[in-house]
């Protein structure tokens, strides 16, 4: 999707219709773990308006059923995701 140059970032916001959030109570007592122990992956992400893409990150937070993931991408307002498990694997 084009956008002016003079956009701020906010225009470049999507929503992810993916997104797999833990309860706010766990989601809340969640901490990155420490960068050593942080994975490589690729996460499938399936944005509002640029549907699905297969992104490069880092995940940084997770528990047996929700997988945070740090990715690089504009189009993320935090630059962090939710997914679940099944939209996250390792990269080689």
């Amino acid at each position: 999707m084009a956008r002016h140059p003079d956009s701020s970032p906010q225009d470049f916001w999507q929503a992810v219709l993916n997104e797999h959030w833990p309860p706010a109570a766990v989601a809340r007592s969640l901490r990155d773990v420490p960068s050593d122990r942080q994975i490589p992956v690729v996460a499938r992400v399936v944005y509002k308006d640029d549907g699905e893409q297969q992104l490069a990150g880092v995940a940084v937070r997770w528990t047996q059923q929700h997988v945070c993931v740090r990715i690089g991408d504009r189009r993320l307002a935090t630059g962090l995701v939710w997914l679940a498990p099944a939209d996250v694997w390792r990269a080689t």
